[in-house]
């Protein structure tokens, strides 16, 4: 019994990796801003930069955290930039 739970803890220490962490900046067109290091959540498995080109939200841009699928729609969003990606501070 012993074994197994010594088995069992030694595959849940390696099996649980670190976070993914993402560039965060959040810019509005009069506001630039300073990145920052954001670690995401266990269950978010990309990061995302996503600038928009025109319409209410001109010159303002995303760079954080984001589902993959959430960075998808962005990228079929008229007069939008997305780049997504899913490894350390690749956005």
């Amino acid at each position: 019994m012993k074994t197994i739970i010594c088995a069992t803890l030694l595959l849940l220490a390696f099996s649980y990796g670190e976070a993914l962490k993402c560039n965060l900046c959040i810019s509005s067109p009069f506001q630039p801003c300073t990145p920052s290091v954001q670690n995401c959540r266990y269950y978010v498995k990309g990061c995302g930069n996503v600038q928009f080109l025109s319409g209410p939200l001109a010159s303002s841009s995303i760079r954080s955290c984001m589902d993959m699928a959430t960075c998808r729609n962005y990228q079929n969003m008229p007069n939008t930039v997305a780049i997504c990606c899913s490894t350390d501070l690749c956005n």
